[in-house]
């Protein structure tokens, strides 16, 4: 990927309707030159040099994690599904540097909410669909479509358990605020007074 931040062009095909059915605007999907650079300035701190080392001890305890349940595989003699546990690693070390608590792939390596069956699954449909944001944008529109077709917070699997975890895992850390001791990306934001235009989720 070549990336410039002179490169951002306006597109309907980052409608936030695409990262679920309650998604509001991010940084990853603003529509404008400028208010995509003011939402960079926002997130950046976490993403410094020195930030990044601090992450250093939560990824090595995952993937310690991760190497003893190969190995328990390899006790067992049983065949590894390499796609299956690489993918629970992902989510794992990503969750915890993200939110400072792992969602528990690779604990025991399984596919917790059935979130790996349900991405392979509709992985055929996210493509074309991306390619019609019009269609996601009339469908996010539509009450009954919307709670039908994408996913919400109140999913009992997939992707939408996802994102009720992740929303547990957030308004514990606002609870505790700046009495966290975490290191991780959330603890960058939550203390902060830096005011945030409601129009932006991060």
């Amino acid at each position: 990927m070549i990336y410039s931040r002179h490169a951002h062009r306006p597109s309907r095909q980052y409608t936030p309707a695409a990262f679920g059915a309650y998604n509001t605007p991010s940084v990853l999907n603003q529509l404008t030159p400028s208010t995509h650079a003011a939402a960079r300035r926002i997130v950046q701190p976490p993403f410094t040099t020195n930030a990044v080392k601090a992450y250093r001890p939560i990824i090595a305890a995952r993937v310690a994690q991760w190497t003893s349940l190969l190995s328990s595989y390899a006790q067992r003699e049983q065949v590894v599904d390499w796609y299956k546990t690489t993918q629970c690693l992902a989510y794992d070390v990503i969750s915890e540097l993200v939110f400072g608590e792992p969602i528990g792939f690779a604990e025991k390596g399984e596919d917790k909410y059935g979130l790996l069956a349900q991405v392979q699954q509709t992985l055929h449909i996210v493509g074309p669909l991306s390619r019609m944001p019009w269609l996601i944008e009339g469908i996010a529109k539509t009450p009954l479509l919307r709670d039908w077709f994408l996913p919400t917070p109140w999913d009992k699997g997939g992707i939408g358990k996802l994102m009720g975890v992740r929303n547990e895992l957030l308004q514990q850390r606002i609870d505790v605020g700046s009495a966290s001791t975490k290191r991780d990306i959330l603890a960058q934001y939550v203390p902060t007074k830096t005011p945030i235009d409601g129009t932006v989720q991060y």
